[in-house]
């Protein structure tokens, strides 16, 4: 169907299903890209990126008491912050996990510090096991494998972590921080209303404040709508 300004529909709006295939297609590529820079890295120095990163990190942010982080257990080629959470425990930061319950559920966060016990969760990645108390973060750390400079992130397809942020935001005031890999950055990522933005992201190189950013006109959208015209 033809946009027709008469009857006020935006034209920066696209069908969900129309922002999934995009998702999917860009997914595929990112990965791809993801694992190339990681192996470029290792190829280099190791321990190089996130001996880095976990300086930028450091540098750039100063927690109050009280404040609860969140963090996450790296996967397959994801930047590796397991230093960068050791600096933070070292800062004297509560720490804690993410756990998965159900498929459609936001995720729970359970307390952990370095060294701590974890046992196998979904997906096969560790996770705080159910004696360590449930707390709610006030600053989330997210794993990301795109983003773009407006806050808008790409995810491998779970949702969990915008449906996390939206419930959390939706209760009080949390702090989103992307931690990835610089060439992780595209100039746009295709997003819908149920996709949460970040208030950072923090590479080896830079970090970058987004709250502010304003959201672009989605090229994905214009493409979209020209593939639905008849």
């Amino acid at each position: 169907m033809n946009f027709n300004p008469s009857k006020g529909r935006d034209p920066n709006y696209s069908p969900r299903v129309s922002i999934d295939l995009a998702k999917d297609r860009m997914r595929t590529c990112a990965l791809q890209n993801l694992r190339n820079i990681q192996k470029n890295y290792d190829d280099y120095e190791p321990a190089y990126v996130s001996r880095v990163l976990r300086e930028n990190f450091l540098n750039n942010f100063s927690f109050t008491a009280g404040s609860i982080i969140a963090g996450y257990w790296p996967k397959e080629s994801e930047i590796n912050i397991l230093p960068l959470l050791s600096g933070l425990a070292e800062r004297g930061c509560t720490l804690c996990m993410p756990v998965i319950i159900h498929r459609q559920s936001p995720l729970r966060f359970r307390l952990w510090e370095p060294g701590a016990q974890m046992i196998p969760g979904r997906f096969g990645l560790p996770m705080p096991p159910e004696t360590s108390p449930e707390v709610q973060p006030t600053h989330l750390i997210v794993p990301l494998i795109a983003f773009d400079r407006f806050g808008y992130r790409l995810g491998r397809g779970q949702g969990y972590y915008d449906r996390t942020l939206g419930m959390l935001r939706a209760q009080s005031r949390i702090i989103a921080i992307g931690v990835c890999y610089d060439g992780q950055e595209l100039s746009a990522v295709p997003h819908d209303v149920y996709d949460q933005r970040l208030d950072w992201v923090v590479t080896e190189k830079r970090a970058l404040y987004l709250a502010d950013g304003v959201d672009p006109q989605k090229v994905f959208s214009i493409l979209n709508m020209k593939e639905q015209t008849v």
